[in-house]
């Protein structure tokens, strides 16, 4: 609701009023970080692949950053990973991210388990952690 008011010379106030609404929706409605499948990608590192899903309710294009951080079920951090995002309004993203496990930090026994603290970052807004546990 937005009022304005006005005073002539203390003599006759005048006071105009309007309702109006602004459409509004989540830009990241419905996020969600699948489960992770596992893969050797070199003789040192195992690769932890990761689905990613949104939806963009929002009234503008969303473009920008999104960071991942993956904990083992020790709370030890393993990786992290960014991705850019260009999602237009009214669409929806589906993807994955990509993570590269130190063999001689996290055996896979002790990766199973865990949780992902996820940044966004874009122009208009800037979000995290949020934490979504895996495992």
């Amino acid at each position: 609701m937005i009022t304005t008011g006005l005073n002539f010379a203390e003599l006759l106030p005048v006071e105009i009023s309007t309702n109006f609404t602004f459409p509004w929706g989540a830009p990241f409605y419905n996020f969600a970080l699948g489960a992770p499948s596992y893969g050797r990608s070199s003789s040192t590192h195992d690769e932890v692949t990761v689905p990613m899903s949104f939806e963009n309710h929002a009234f503008f294009d969303l473009i920008g950053n999104i960071r991942i951080e993956l904990y083992d079920g020790a709370g030890s951090l393993l990786d992290e990973t960014q991705t850019l995002v260009d999602v237009p309004q009214g669409s929806s993203y589906d993807g994955s991210v990509a993570f590269n496990v130190p063999l001689e930090t996290a055996s896979l026994s002790t990766a199973r388990t865990g949780h992902f603290e996820v940044y966004f970052n874009t122009g208009l807004l800037e979000y995290g952690p949020l934490v979504i546990p895996y495992g």
